[in-house]
């Protein structure tokens, strides 16, 4: 469900954008409207469908991106959370979009509590806002229960508390409003958004953190909001995310290529499984294969190759004949059959090349050696003949 739902308006045309998405959803929007998408796009928002609280940037000219990137922020939220910015932004009145994304990092100045059932509720509810962490309540001692009693009392007694539709807002003054988000780079944070890896993007004391695999276009925006004229002006830190082991190819990569190299080959391989992915790596280890174009030549090849454990024609026989569904035969039959002659003739059927850890073989009967043979050559590519 989207976060954020407008409708924009361009010279009689309209276009409804659901936020957040992807940068190619974006482009597609935009070229509805534009015919020829702009690098920087600032919209007429012409209706705020979803959710009602954002009503106010109605009739609004806003930088597309940092509409999206509102929404994605809030899309992070959990529902109290989201409650509390939306509160909060009716407790200060706010309305302009830079104020709205800086909100979105200083919930911990607006307390929403919807127990107020006792002073020790209110207390507690209050700490864990403000702070983010409390004891549980079986670890909880008799001394914390009395704080959170004083607080919450201390809390009613100061006559700031504000009723609102969803629960008891407490805007804590004391506490500096941080002005994260400034009108250029957006601030890095992590939200619940799956991807393979995480590359933050330094430059002059700046960060924006990038979501990968992602479209060049976002990241050469990225690098446009931070004062960067290209990516090499920048530093780049990567971090896991979902992509496992294959993450360490992913780093070498960017290591040798850079990050747009890198964010290619993690494009091409975004809808692999694990268990395909682990065998790429399997492969990428056993061939010395670790550029951005060989990585993508095995992976266009991975639903068909396979690697049996074996060092000769005998060794493969005995593992196809033991594991195998295609053949099988019993162990006692083992002295009645040629092994040699036999794992030979598989070997030529699945078209098998020995490589380092076993033979790699296809199962459509292509010849493994007709596609390594179009690999790149590079430092460390080790393929037996």
């Amino acid at each position: 469900m989207a976060s954020i739902e407008i409708k924009a308006t361009r010279m009689g045309k309209s276009v409804v954008f659901n936020l957040p998405c992807r940068e190619r959803e974006l482009r597609e929007g935009l070229t509805d409207l534009y015919g020829t998408p702009p690098s920087h796009a600032v919209i007429e928002v012409a209706q705020v469908t979803f959710p009602k609280e954002l009503g106010t940037l109605t009739g609004q000219m806003l930088d597309l991106d940092a509409l999206n990137y509102l929404a994605r922020r809030i899309d992070g939220f959990s529902d109290s959370e989201a409650n509390a910015f939306f509160e909060g932004m009716k407790a200060e009145g706010m309305t302009d979009l830079k104020d709205l994304i800086n909100l979105t990092c200083n919930l911990n100045r607006y307390s929403l509590i919807t127990n107020i059932g006792s002073f020790a509720e209110i207390g507690r509810a209050h700490k864990l806002n403000t702070t983010g962490v409390i004891p549980t309540r079986e670890n909880e001692t008799p001394a914390q229960t009395a704080a959170y009693e004083k607080l919450g009392r201390d809390l009613i007694a100061s006559g700031t508390g504000r009723f609102t539709e969803h629960g008891l807002l407490f805007v804590d003054r004391e506490t500096e409003f941080v002005t994260a988000y400034d009108g250029t780079a957006f601030p890095p944070y992590y939200d619940n958004t799956t991807c393979m890896m995480y590359a933050t993007l330094s430059f002059n004391g700046k960060e924006e953190l990038i979501f990968l695999p992602d479209e060049e276009t976002a990241i050469t925006k990225a690098i446009r909001r931070l004062g960067a004229a290209e990516l090499s002006d920048c530093d780049v830190t990567l971090e896991q995310g979902s992509a496992g082991l294959i993450g360490q190819l992913y780093e070498s990569i960017n290591r040798s290529e850079g990050l747009l190299a890198m964010n290619q080959v993690m494009k091409r391989l975004d809808g692999l499984d694990y268990q395909d992915t682990d065998f790429l790596l399997l492969l990428a280890r056993h061939t010395g294969v670790h550029s951005a174009e060989n990585i993508s030549l095995l992976a266009d090849h991975i639903d068909e190759l396979y690697l049996i454990p074996a060092d000769d024609a005998i060794e493969v026989g005995q593992y196809v004949l033991n594991e195998g569904d295609e053949f099988h035969a019993d162990v006692d039959l083992w002295d009645f059959i040629d092994m040699e002659a036999f794992g030979e003739f598989y070997i030529d059927q699945k078209g098998g090349m020995f490589i380092e850890g076993g033979l790699l073989c296809s199962s459509t009967g292509q010849y493994v050696k007709s596609v390594l043979d179009q690999l790149e050559p590079e430092p460390g590519l080790h393929l037996q003949q």
